[in-house]
């Protein structure tokens, strides 16, 4: 909702205390402190038009302040109430279409968007041909057409293309706003590019491939930030830290959700479901990283006090995101701290290397693929696989076997068993 309240203070200080409520209301609002108190007040003390059909516009509906019940709708909206949401618009006083302030009607076309598109569609188009629209009529005119179900791209350009000043002002600028949005609580410069990608899907697919991951990228390091932050001020009991970089997390998470959805419809829409598979495991794996990496940052050289499963989940992360460097690197240090504790105390036995080849030897067997490999270490495999064949022509695998005969189990044929495979699983 752009404003609920009038624009002019005029009257007794009893019209003054209401403006101030739904001021103070709107505030938290926007905070996410949703108060009921403008909504009790205005059933308290505001009840004409009940059975009326229609009370129009009066001064006496104005200085009632019973627009804010579009605050409350707002509210039951961003939480998913929707049926709720449509209650406190229809608790207001009865009005005809044509007599609906731009929030009503900007607030109905949305909650009734799934029941009857076309209504919707034309009043979101009616209210961006009239200057008081509220700020968020052009972001969620954009968005539904963009929905998936909907899939009008090309309208959506045509709107982008008609409407610049107004993209300008709305889109490419930081908005604060207190009605109902389909994204989040602010609509910034990312919007825009999301927008801009899911319009170009059907014409450039590769393009909004590569722009969908650079904005998935950016909300992924910003959630890797403000993880740490929480974590952070949980150890030092910083509750309001704590609570701004939850909320801050909460916001990023509401973007990052539909970038990451429309980077799976791309692979999705050419039926390549094994990549979808693939993808959304690589998300888990990010999002994982979130949550190892600072524990082990924050052991720094004592990285031996960390639980082996939680090191060795991090570079099972690091694969599944094709960070083969960092997972090498982070095992170099293991096996430097090993080195270092076998030193100090020679028959102490440390496994946590042990334990981390264990769990990504695993991963390996899982996928049935070695993919995640570098190109030299797949030569190094096969070379060593030649020379085994080379040289263990003789060499039998079990003191038991039967000889040179056809069935005698050598090391040569055991490689060439091995070399098949291994070829055949890189197929």
């Amino acid at each position: 909702m752009v404003s609920c309240v009038p624009r002019r203070i005029v009257g007794t200080s009893k019209l003054v205390q209401l403006e101030l409520t739904c001021n103070r209301a709107v505030c938290l609002y926007r905070l996410k402190h949703y108060g009921p108190e403008i909504l009790e007040h205005g059933v308290r003390y505001h009840v004409e038009g009940i059975e009326l059909c229609s009370v129009g516009n009066s001064p006496a509906l104005k200085e009632s302040v019973l627009v804010a019940f579009n605050l409350k709708a707002a509210i039951d909206y961003v939480n998913g109430n929707l049926e709720a949401a449509k209650e406190n618009l229809t608790d207001m006083p009865p009005r005809v279409e044509e007599e609906l302030d731009s929030v009503t009607l900007h607030n109905q076309a949305l909650m009734n968007m799934e029941v009857d598109p076309t209504a919707g569609f034309r009043k979101l188009n009616f209210l961006l041909q009239n200057p008081s629209f509220p700020s968020e009529t052009l972001a969620n005119l954009l968005l539904l057409y963009c929905k998936p179900s909907h899939g009008f791209y090309d309208l959506a350009a045509d709107v982008m293309a008609e409407h610049a000043e107004v993209i300008f002002k709305y889109l490419l600028k930081h908005i604060n706003f207190t009605s109902i949005s389909l994204f989040t609580s602010n609509i910034m410069q990312d919007l825009y590019d999301f927008i801009n990608c899911i319009i170009l899907t059907k014409t450039s697919p590769e393009d909004t491939y590569q722009k969908m991951n650079e904005l998935a990228n950016r909300y992924s390091e910003t959630m890797r930030r403000l993880t740490k932050q929480i974590q952070d001020s949980c150890l030092s009991r910083d509750q309001e830290g704590h609570k701004k970089a939850l909320a801050e997390y909460e916001d990023s998470l509401e973007y990052y959700i539909p970038i990451i959805m429309a980077i799976a419809k791309l692979f999705w829409d050419k039926e390549n479901y094994v990549q979808v598979e693939r993808f959304f495991h690589q998300i888990i794996a990010t999002e994982a990283i979130h949550f190892y990496e600072p524990i082990v940052k924050k052991a720094g050289d004592d990285i031996l006090s960390v639980t082996a499963i939680v090191l060795a989940n991090l570079c099972v992360s690091y694969i599944m995101t094709s960070q083969n460097e960092e997972a090498e690197d982070l095992m170099r240090k293991i096996e430097k701290e090993e080195e270092r504790a076998h030193y100090k105390n020679p028959d102490k036995q440390e496994l946590h290397l042990c334990i981390v080849n264990l769990v990504i030897g695993t991963l390996y067997c899982e996928n049935k693929s070695s993919s995640s490999l570098k190109n030299a270490t797949y030569a190094d495999i096969d070379d060593f696989l030649d020379a085994a064949d080379s040289q263990g022509k003789t060499v039998y695998t079990s003191v038991e076997s039967p000889g040179e005969g056809q069935n005698s189990n050598t090391v040569s044929r055991e490689a060439r068993l091995l070399k098949r495979m291994f070829l055949k699983i890189r197929e």
